[in-house]
């Protein structure tokens, strides 16, 4: 079992755009910016749990996302608003195949996702990966 704990806004896989570059004449693709950079984060914040050889068996990932809760919301647990959840799992599953802890992140067969808001200020996602 591997578990860490990634601090920070937790931000959706955004979709890539394409337009036509009238310069070099042909059509060029990119991500959203903010999408990228927490990407990078979560690459960045993995690294030190990652396996010394990538995984290469089914595994199971669990993520608890913790969203700054709004003012006025004192009693909810559930962070039923946007970003969407599936979104959010994205971005960290790129994060954490770019830190090379998954030969292929195929290998994930069982994900378990909560989006809920911080109760003590605590924003960001808890990530663990066992072995099924």
């Amino acid at each position: 079992m591997i578990q860490f704990f990634i601090s920070g806004r937790p931000v959706p896989q955004g979709r890539p755009r394409t337009f036509w570059h009238k310069g070099l004449r042909r059509f060029c693709t990119i991500n959203p910016t903010e999408s990228e950079a927490w990407k990078e984060t979560v690459t960045a914040k993995a690294f030190p749990y990652r396996p010394k050889e990538p995984i290469d068996f089914p595994v199971r990932v669990k993520l608890d996302f913790y969203i700054a809760k709004p003012i006025g919301k004192t009693e909810k647990i559930w962070a039923d608003v946007r970003p969407d959840l599936d979104n959010l799992i994205k971005a960290i599953l790129d994060g954490l195949q770019n830190a090379r802890f998954f030969r292929d992140d195929a290998r994930v067969v069982w994900i378990e996702a909560r989006k809920q808001y911080s109760q003590d200020g605590r924003v960001g996602v808890d990530v663990t990966v066992l072995a099924i």
